[in-house]
Order: structure tokens, then C-alpha cells, then sequence
């Protein structure tokens, strides 16, 4: 199910040379996430994932009757993009795989950059059909960044600096969210 048709980034042009950095997050369950540096923890009820330049990714969450938590609905740019309760129907799998472009922001290094996010519907908690307790849709998301660099720059960037440097934040920059 398609919720949102987005235009592919510009390419670079082939003449110039580039790097290309990539960091990977997502977030499943009650609610718990890996960040890009590849830390793990929980995140707190209506968090903010990822948020760079004209890009916000949203999680709203809600508690079961055990006190766990489920990502109940994602929001891009403050819009409701997919609830789980909506969308997810009897589905368990991916619905929605989406690249947003990104304005370069932040770092005269950066060329392009996008954000390629993968929306799946799940149902917990584990074994609720055979406990004989409620079942609740929730979603996870998982998060491909791409950011291309001129290889004009001298530093020798890592990804999770460059991401701080552009102003990146949400729990897929920082396990204390």
C-alpha cells in the first residue's frame, strides 16, 4: 500500500567525484530502537526518530494493559503517514517503502542525501493468540540513510559525525532520547 508518492532525488553529476555514507536505524516492538551508531535502547511515547532538514519522522506510541508500549502511528512531517490500527488490517509485513529526499543542509560536504524508510505492521505482544491475551497491531520502521559527499573534503568523515554536523537528532542519533 503506497501512502505517499515522493520524486527521487537529483543525480550527481558523473564528472565529480563522491563518497557515499550510509547508517542504517530502526525501531520495532515496545517501542525499542537502533540508533545509527548502533546502540539500542527504549524511546518514550510520541518521540521523534529522525529529524534532518525537511525531514521529520515521527513515532506516536500507546500502552497495552501490561504497560508495554507499541508504535501506534508514524507522522511525517507533523501529517499522519500510517496507523497501525488503519493500514495493517490482518497484514504482518511490510506496507509502505518510501525514499524521501533530502535537502542538503548543514555541510558544504554533502551533494545529495536521502532517507529510504520501511514500514512493516506486526502484532504483539509474542504469542498474545496463544496466551489468550489482546493482540495489538503496532509498526516498525527501518531507515536507510544516504548521505553523498564531495571527496573534495580532507576530513575523514564518519557517518555519525556528519549526520550531527548537518543537525540531525531523534532516537536514531542519540540512545538518550
Amino acid at each position: 500500500m503506497k501512502l505517499f508518492t515522493v520524486a527521487a532525488a537529483a543525480s550527481v553529476a558523473a564528472a565529480q567525484d563522491t563518497c557515499i555514507c550510509q547508517g542504517n536505524c530502526s525501531t520495532w516492538a515496545d517501542p525499542h530502537f537502533k540508533a545509527f551508531d548502533g546502540t539500542t535502547d527504549t524511546f518514550k511515547q510520541n518521540s521523534i526518530v529522525y529529524n534532518s532538514g525537511n525531514l521529520t519522522l515521527t513515532a506516536k506510541v500507546y500502552q497495552d494493559d501490561q504497560g508495554k508500549g507499541f508504535t501506534e502511528a508514524l507522522y511525517m512531517n507533523g501529517l499522519e503517514w500510517v496507523n497501525a490500527s488503519r493500514d495493517c488490517g490482518d497484514l504482518v509485513g511490510p506496507i509502505d517503502d518510501v525514499t524521501f529526499p533530502i535537502a542538503p543542509h548543514g555541510s558544504s560536504a554533502v551533494v545529495s542525501s536521502d532517507a529510504r524508510v520501511v514500514i512493516s505492521c506486526k502484532e504483539g505482544p509474542k504469542d498474545c493468540k496463544t496466551l489468550g491475551v489482546p493482540c495489538y497491531k503496532y509498526l516498525n520502521a527501518d531507515i536507510q540513510k544516504t548521505d553523498v559527499l564531495s571527496t573534495s573534503v580532507e576530513d575523514n568523515w564518519n557517518f555519525m559525525q556528519l549526520e550531527r554536523e548537518m543537525g540531525s537528532t531523534g532516537v536514531c542519533m542519540d540512545s538518550e532520547a
